[in-house]
């Protein structure tokens, strides 16, 4: 069963109150950046024309992305946005800082996550 649905609705059905919080997953660790740790979320597309959404974090929460990533180096890396899976795992092959792409992901998915990132500011 795709994923991808279920994104769109879980992103469509978002609370206001609800805080933005993107949970990183190797393993049986995990790392999350909530609202105040995301500096920036912009759409974009890949080299071979995928969509991507680009997410920049704060000094700080990019230096503990980097102490998980680097922890966890092999292992595969799962991505919750909201509480859905967003894109599909993937085996973590270098450490993240607090620029990542995160990718896989359709035109509606990507704009969805970065709206409602985006409205988190507000």
């Amino acid at each position: 069963m795709p994923i991808r649905p279920l994104l769109l609705i879980a992103l469509l059905s978002l609370p206001a109150f609800l805080s933005a919080d993107i949970i990183f997953q190797a393993g049986n660790s995990s790392i999350v950046a909530n609202k105040a740790d995301i500096l920036d979320a912009a759409l974009g597309r890949s080299r071979a024309e995928e969509y991507v959404v680009h997410l920049e974090f704060t000094i700080e929460f990019g230096r503990n992305l980097f102490l998980f990533t680097s922890k966890n180096l092999g292992k595969p890396l799962t991505i919750k946005a909201f509480g859905t899976l967003v894109g599909k795992p993937k085996k973590l092959e270098y450490s993240y800082t607090d620029r990542i792409q995160i990718t896989n992901l359709n035109k509606k998915e990507a704009e969805l996550l970065v709206n409602s990132i985006k409205e988190q500011e507000n």
